[in-house]
């Protein structure tokens, strides 16, 4: 087994990073402005990272993934950090319920 290297390990974080933000910006509606696009892959505990990142940020946007009727509820530890310790307000984005996505997934089962 060979293990690979910090700066291998970078790329294909950012070669994968690359495709979700070119499969995204190609969702657009036709005629949607394309917005300006910065990628930066940066080492380092996520909510340390991006409560540095957000100084200067009119807002900050993370995602809570939320998964169970109770943690659907609350807070990723990420996304708890970052709203009590950034330096700009914070949006909490959780995941679109789709047809294919089990009810108990996403916390919206009926009791």
């Amino acid at each position: 087994m060979v293990v690979p290297t910090t700066d291998e390990v970078r790329q294909d974080v950012r070669r994968e990073a690359e495709t979700q933000v070119a499969a995204v910006l190609a969702d657009r509606p036709d005629g949607a402005v394309t917005p300006r696009v910065h990628l930066e892959v940066t080492q380092g505990a996520p909510s340390d990272v991006l409560v540095q990142r957000a100084r200067g940020a009119a807002l900050l946007v993370v995602g809570s993934r939320g998964r169970g009727a109770v943690r659907a509820a609350l807070l990723g530890s990420v996304a708890l950090h970052c709203v009590m310790h950034a330096p700009c307000p914070v949006l909490v984005v959780h995941p679109e319920r789709t047809a294919t996505t089990p009810a108990a997934l996403t916390g919206t089962a009926s009791a």
